[in-house]
Parts: structure tokens; sequence; C-alpha cells
């Protein structure tokens, strides 16, 4: 069973859930969020206990908590309902829309959140406040660091910048991962001119190109018609695909795709 502030649940595992319980957590996410635009629609993923839901319901700004788990749903509803800025929607977070320049918070079950983080930057959001497994977080910022970054961390900072927040020990959530957690906040602050099908485009472009050839030179790359060989220059031929800067690869796909000369 589950416990917090009078709620009783039962834990649904297929739903990977682990409820955050440390209030000192729930506060330094609720003072990253302030120093963000309060003007902004905040979108929380993973609303569970409604343990971060109602620190940023004190926020001015309108809030959308999304529960997937449907008793959840009814139960947070009832205890927010003197909140006038506060909307409980009972869905997937995968499968609804993000308004451009929303922000997203939250702690998410760890099993989403690759597609979560995808979906942020597709979308246009302004900003997000998560607490995310402390490995991911770590791979995201490891762009400085030869070889050891993926299409993740290359995707994410082609149109965003991120900021390590505190380290969340397992025992801050009920029931204890296997893991730590972090605080991540990401602003979407690069290139906002790009429209929604070109950056979708790039992250299938990236998840290929690092599936298959990151330590291989580009040259393999364009052996196998992934990249066309007129998009490439000869120094690019030489380089392996960890290697080659960040707007360098982006502009190598935007000459892929006819956006760039």
């Amino acid at each position: 069973m589950v416990y917090r502030g009078g709620i009783f649940s039962k834990r649904k595992k297929k739903l990977g859930q682990h409820f955050l319980i440390d209030d000192r957590v729930v506060l330094e996410v609720y003072h990253e969020l302030e120093k963000l635009d309060k003007n902004s629609i905040i979108i929380e993923t993973g609303a569970g206990c409604g343990a971060i839901t109602q620190q940023i319901c004190k926020l001015n700004s309108f809030i959308v908590a999304i529960e997937i788990d449907r008793e959840f749903c009814r139960i947070l509803k009832s205890k927010l309902r003197e909140q006038e800025n506060v909307d409980v929607i009972c869905a997937d977070v995968l499968k609804i829309k993000f308004p451009e320049n929303s922000i997203i918070v939250g702690a998410p079950p760890y099993n989403i959140t690759t597609s979560l983080l995808t979906k942020c930057i597709i979308h246009n959001i302004k900003s997000a406040v998560l607490v995310l497994q402390k490995e991911v977080c770590e791979k995201i910022t490891q762009r400085g660091r030869k070889g050891k970054f993926s299409y993740l961390s290359r995707f994410i900072s082609t149109f965003a910048e991120v900021k390590l927040g505190r380290k969340v020990e397992k025992s801050s959530f009920f029931p204890q991962p296997s893991v730590d957690s972090q605080i991540i906040v990401i602003r979407v602050n690069k290139r906002r001119e790009i429209k929604r099908n070109i950056r979708e485009e790039y992250l299938i472009f990236l998840r290929a190109l690092f599936e298959k050839f990151k330590r291989k030179k580009i040259k393999e790359a364009v052996k196998a018609g992934l990249i066309p060989y007129k998009t490439v220059g000869k120094e690019e031929m030489t380089k392996r695909v960890f290697e080659v800067p960040e707007e360098e690869l982006f502009n190598l796909f935007l000459r892929r795709v006819g956006e760039l000369e």
C-alpha cells in the first residue's frame, strides 16, 4: 500500500510507479519553477499522489496535472477541487500535445524518460524541471566527454541548455527504486524557429546514425546511404560521428533534407 497525505492506493507495478515522498526534493522543484516564466502553462507529468502538485499550485500559473492511473485521478480531483488554477486530467502524457512555450514538471516513471524528453524537444516547450534517473541525467550532460554522449544528448543539446540540480536519494521515493535520481532543468532556448517536422526527422536521423555509426567515420554512413555524398565535405568525411561538433552535425542534416544550401 502507498500512503501520502491521507491517500491510500494499490501501486500498479506495470506503470512503473515510484512516489516522491521527500518534501525537500518537492521544494527544490518548486524553487526551480519559481525562476521560470510564471505566465506559461505548467504541465505536470505523472501527478501520482499530488506531492508536487500541492506545492506548485501556490504559483500563479495554470497547472495541468496529468495522471494515467484513474484511481489517483479521482483522488487528486477531490483533493484539489478548491484549487482554481489546477486541472487534473486522466491520460497518458505521451499521447497528449504539449503547447509551445509550456513548462513540463514532474518525477515521471523511468520507463518513459526517453520518450518524454524527445517529446519535450519536438513540441518546442519552453522549459522542463524533472526528477529523472541519475544515470540518464549524466548521459544527457556528457557532451564534453569524448565518445560518451548519445543520440539523446546530442538531440537535446541541439535545441536546449541543460542544468543539473540536486541528487535525489532512492529513499526519497516509495517504494524505493533501485537507483538514485537527480533534478534536471532543461531550457529549450536554441533554434526555436525550427519546425516540428524537422525536429522529428532530425531525431530519426540521429538515432540511426548513432546506433550504427557512432564510433565510425562519417564516410561509412555515406557508403550506407544514410547521408548523401554531395552534402558532406572532405574534412567531414574523415571525422568519427561522435567527433562532429553539434552545429556541424545539424547543418549536415539540414543539407540532407534540403533545408540548407
